[in-house]
């Protein structure tokens, strides 16, 4: 009984195999290409952090000048990064991730942001400072 069942199995399964390759079936499993992995854009996501702490810390600025060097070191950092990161990505956008090459234009914009605003503030505290001292505006 399990020698007949064996046998009708053999025999179903080359028929089927015949009957696919006379209707020019493929009978071997189809492949897809490898997918190309994504990388990382070098420099993405230090633009963005340094942007954000730029941004967190411009005011700084209107505490004292040498506190304020902090923003303005770290938006200067954040926009060049964030700038280069850019640029990159912009070459190549297939083989980066493209959240990446989103961090890198949103690290740009807050380190210039920080970078701007550290340095009015600064200003601000120098107008501030030097009125207080000279009384030029008595």
């Amino acid at each position: 009984m399990l020698l007949a069942l064996k046998s009708f199995f053999f025999v179903h399964i080359n028929l089927k195999i015949k009957f696919m390759e006379e209707q020019n079936i493929n009978t071997q499993p189809q492949t897809t290409p490898p997918a190309q992995t994504q990388t990382a854009v070098p420099g993405a996501i230090v633009a963005f952090v340094f942007g954000i702490i730029s941004i967190c810390t411009f005011y700084l600025g209107a505490v004292f000048v040498a506190p304020g060097l902090i923003p303005l070191i770290f938006g200067i950092i954040g926009w060049s990064k964030g700038k280069k990161a850019e640029k990159i990505y912009a070459e190549n956008p297939a083989s980066y991730v493209k959240a990446h090459g989103v961090f890198a234009k949103i690290g740009k914009i807050l380190g210039l942001i920080g970078w701007i605003l550290a340095i009015v503030f600064m200003v601000i505290f120098l107008i501030i400072l030097l009125g207080e001292t000279t009384h030029i505006f008595d």
